[in-house]
């Protein structure tokens, strides 16, 4: 699980014991580790000790994807706890994307899985640090990492799972829609590109349609989405809501876009099945519109 001791006492938070191995001379690029998990001293430690702030390595590619992408996630210790403040766990990775950086980290570095630092905080819903990376100087119209660009990050992202135990915490916070429909306005105010093509749903509007964000859908087609763009798994936006059973979303585009006798008796039929509640979930494997 860990590359190495100082890792794991920085992935931990065991700052003592971070403190003892760099004295022995272990080496310092534990960064990675230690942002992720929110130790914010421990980051400070680290790079007055001379981590190097760009390294390429990981799952995330570099320590500034890595605390854009922390925060909402299983592993949040202070969840655990009946008391733990949420709202000020999740703002010290804010805190940690500032200071790397003041420390000199590549706002536009790429690799990991996401791409890049503003693909993974919109994909997570990180409202404040996206807007902290654009500030910096973080380039929308980026291409690469699993999702494809920022844009189908934010129509797609989820950290709802948290959200049950953020409650019964007596947190306040918004809901999933909410924070990612924040981001792909703050997205698309600063010039991202609403058609750009690419991964696995070749654009947002069709990653949009398969995952049921009704308020984004509105958003990207006021956008000027192109509701006939060809590409990705699904082929186009109407398909993908047909294949994710979203009826209302299909209805939507079928309304704005091309109309002819097949699609409609498409919907017509996907209409029909939805309304039997107690039969399984109808199989649209072999439902393909023009």
């Amino acid at each position: 699980m860990y590359g190495n001791t100082l890792e794991a006492a920085a992935y931990r938070g065991h700052d003592a014991i971070v403190q003892w191995l760099l004295d022995s001379g272990a080496n310092v690029n534990a960064l990675q580790r230690a942002v992720y998990s929110g130790h914010v001293a421990i980051v400070q430690r680290l790079l007055e000790s001379g981590a190097d702030v760009n390294a390429q390595c990981g799952w995330y590619g570099n320590a500034l994807q890595a605390a854009a992408s922390g925060g909402y996630n299983a592993q949040v210790y202070p969840l655990l706890e009946p008391k733990a403040d949420v709202n000020e766990w999740v703002g010290w990775h804010d805190r940690i994307v500032q200071r790397l950086l003041e420390s000199g980290a590549d706002v536009n570095a790429q690799g990991g899985y996401y791409g890049n630092a503003l693909a993974a905080a919109a994909y997570i819903g990180h409202n404040a640090i996206v807007q902290r990376l654009l500030e910096s100087g973080a380039d929308v119209n980026m291409q690469g990492g699993y999702y494809g660009n920022e844009l189908q990050a934010a129509a797609l992202g989820t950290c709802d799972r948290e959200i049950p135990r953020m409650r019964e915490l007596g947190t306040d916070v918004n809901s999933q829609s909410e924070w990612h429909d924040t981001i792909v306005q703050q997205l698309l105010e600063s010039g991202t590109d609403v058609n750009a093509q690419g991964a696995h749903y070749g654009n947002a509007l069709q990653a949009t349609a398969y995952g049921r964000h009704n308020t984004i859908v509105q958003r990207l087609l006021k956008a000027g989405a192109d509701i006939n763009a060809q590409g990705g798994i699904y082929g186009s936006a109407l398909q993908a809501a047909v294949d994710g059973g979203h009826i209302a979303i299909a209805q939507r585009l079928l309304e704005l876009g091309p109309s002819n006798v097949y699609h409609t008796a498409t919907i017509r039929v996907l209409t029909t099945l939805s309304s039997y509640p107690l039969m399984p979930r109808p199989d649209f494997s072999e439902i393909r519109l023009a």
